[in-house]
């Protein structure tokens, strides 16, 4: 199992190519989907349901996480 702190140099801001876009709640189920399928296929989905927890006693790791807690918000 891949690291969910590993951020690829090819993953950033805009990295997840959706095909997708969310409109309105007409559509937001399909949207929903589109992106935990998307956010899974990266390891970042427990930063979204909230399971991966900031390490508070390491700071490189901290770092780690803030990187890729960042990378999912934008």
């Amino acid at each position: 199992m891949q690291n969910p702190l590993f951020v690829h140099p090819s993953e950033g801001p805009g990295s997840l190519d959706l095909k997708l876009k969310l409109i309105s709640s007409s559509n937001y189920r399909s949207w929903k989907r589109t992106m935990k399928i998307a956010l899974s296929t990266k390891r970042k989905l427990p930063f979204v349901h909230g399971t991966l927890a900031r390490p508070p006693d390491d700071p490189v790791i901290g770092e780690q996480w803030d990187a890729c807690n960042s990378a999912v918000i934008a």
